[in-house]
């Protein structure tokens, strides 16, 4: 199990279990490029397609294993689901969005091989965060790019997004080891883009056009409460006394689940607080259960949409 030729495989695994702790709230983002780096030299002791994809699999089991983690404190410690079972749901969603980068570092095993490995082992790690952001509405978590908000390489975001920036760090941590492999420090041009994104950090991109003010309202109703039906008009009246305070702010944001009821069942309570909002040029904004009512086109789905009414009113469903 622990052969040589078996070294490439826990290589991938490694890389992928510290790749969270490059994103918040660790932070440490040097363990980004060590873990792209490890990927990289697994995929180049990848003959065949169908190493190529083991390993990025892998590599992506661990990384959403660790990463996604806190999907099972949302089933377990606040869904009330055991143990026994929310231990292999979170292993069976880590496995099944590992296929994603295995498919892409497959494809590109078929394609390309080891040509020109620097820059298309970057742009095939592009591909496959790109790909997940939509792939089945999209799952966008544990983006490369996400650690460097605080970095040289944030002068990038406003020009390219997370996704320019994790093509960055992809092609600096494959040039890094073919450099330690070859010693033709040519590959090491990439690094140029670091002190470059570190200048464009100086610049506006931005300008101000006014002023605007916000205030927060965080109810604080404990998870495994918050949704019994005894908690609803006790949860909607705390949000709306305490938002009454903070009346005259421009905006007031409640929190994503803040209201427990579906829209419609909520708009009386929405209209009657609206009318005070309006008289304080106040608009509230918080996120709802929505479903579409009979008679409609998507007559029964589901969303878990944003309102805002007050001063400005407004839907968005996502």
């Amino acid at each position: 199990m622990f052969t040589r030729a078996a070294l490439p495989s826990w290589i991938a695994i490694l890389g992928g279990a510290v790749f969270p702790f490059a994103l918040a709230p660790f932070f440490y983002w040097p363990l980004g490029l060590i873990s792209l780096a490890a990927l990289f030299f697994s995929l180049q002791h990848s003959a065949t397609t169908g190493a190529a994809f083991k390993r990025a699999w892998l590599f992506g089991f661990a990384q959403f294993g660790l990463g996604v983690s806190w999907i099972y404190v949302s089933m377990h410690d606040h869904g009330g689901t055991p143990a026994w079972l929310a231990v292999p749901a979170v292993g069976l969603f880590a496995g099944f969005l590992a296929l994603i980068p295995a498919t892409w570092f497959a494809l590109r095993q078929k394609l390309s091989s080891q040509s020109l490995a620097v820059f298309s082992f970057a742009a095939y790690w592009f591909l496959q965060e790109w790909c997940r952001s939509w792939f089945l509405t999209g799952f966008p978590w544990l983006y490369a790019g996400d650690a460097h908000l605080s970095t040289m390489l944030a002068g990038w975001a406003p020009i390219t997004g997370a996704y320019g920036i994790s093509f960055i760090l992809a092609l600096t941590a494959a040039a890094i080891v073919v450099v330690a492999q070859t010693r033709n420090w040519v590959y090491l041009i990439p690094l140029l883009l670091w002190p470059a994104g570190d200048a464009l950090r100086n610049l506006n991109w931005t300008h101000n056009i006014g002023t605007m003010t916000v205030g927060v309202v965080q109810g604080n109703v404990e998870q495994n409460r918050k949704w019994l039906n005894e908690e609803i008009f006790p949860t909607i009246d705390r949000y709306q006394e305490d938002t009454r305070s903070l009346f005259g702010n421009d905006l007031i944001l409640w929190p994503e689940t803040a209201i427990t009821l579906l829209y419609q069942r909520y708009q009386p309570y929405m209209e009657l607080f609206a009318e005070e909002l309006q008289a304080h040029n106040s608009t509230v904004i918080t996120g709802i259960p929505f479903r579409w009512p009979r008679g409609t086109e998507l007559e029964g789905e589901y969303h878990n949409s944003i309102i805002a009414f007050g001063d400005g009113e407004g839907v968005y469903h996502k």
